[in-house]
């Protein structure tokens, strides 16, 4: 399975290099360092302004822009019938393509919040050990709205992306005012406990069982699900 994915991850970094979402997702994680420089210009906390609309923005947007999609692109342009019809496993098209965004995601936030951390002034505006438990949060939290976004694309292929951002940018935030018994179904909760410090091991772990659990949600539906006649 995995040379099958390898295959795939290999598609996707060409159709990426190609497309224009790289650029969508490049003006997103702009942001980030943009808005220290903005806050740091207006006197106020550039750091903090920087880390919160990394987290409660720019991850949960830029994953399911380049994820949401992972099924219903192939269904659109019908190449579903010739992935299904080759001897690889269906579950290879959700795996490749994480494999090759997920590393970028990663990669490019944490470039990201770096860049904000020294835009809003370094030390003089928050130690390392921070800096390093956000870095952790973004990584952490990348993964799990990647898996998330697939899963919730291989379910709803018609308007994989909408619903994904829909979720992720609005449910979730909406989970966040909740009892905690409930947020634990947040990407966001526990993505803003670990770069706070709070409990990192529960949270870190919580992260990897909810992309665990969305991935086999994607799993499972593109192994059963019918996708033709859903071109239209």
């Amino acid at each position: 399975m995995m040379r099958a994915a390898t295959i795939i991850a290999r598609m996707t970094l060409l159709r990426l290099a190609r497309g224009r979402s790289l650029w969508v997702s490049g003006l997103v994680l702009l942001f980030v360092p943009a808005v220290a420089i903005i806050t740091r210009a207006a006197g106020t906390e550039s750091w903090r302004s920087a880390l919160e609309t990394a987290l409660h923005f720019s991850v949960l947007l830029v994953a399911p822009i380049h994820l949401a999609g992972a099924v219903g692109e192939e269904v659109e342009v019908k190449t579903h019938t010739y992935l299904w019809s080759r001897p690889l496993p269906r579950e290879a098209l959700l795996v490749g393509k994480l494999l090759a965004i997920v590393p970028l995601l990663a990669v490019a936030g944490v470039i990201a919040l770096i860049a904000a951390y020294l835009a809003a002034g370094g030390l003089a505006a928050a130690p390392v050990g921070e800096l390093l438990r956000a870095l952790v949060a973004i990584v952490a939290g990348s993964i799990a709205a990647a898996a998330v976004s697939v899963g919730l694309g291989a379910l709803f292929p018609r308007h994989p992306l909408v619903l994904a951002v829909a979720y992720l940018l609005a449910a979730e935030h909406l989970l966040w005012l909740l009892p905690e018994s409930v947020k634990n179904l947040s990407v966001l909760w526990h993505m803003t406990s670990v770069a706070s410090g709070q409990e990192i091991g529960f949270h870190l772990g919580a992260l990897a069982v909810q992309a665990t659990l969305w991935l086999g949600v994607g799993v499972w539906r593109v192994r059963t699900a019918e996708y033709a006649g859903m071109e239209g």
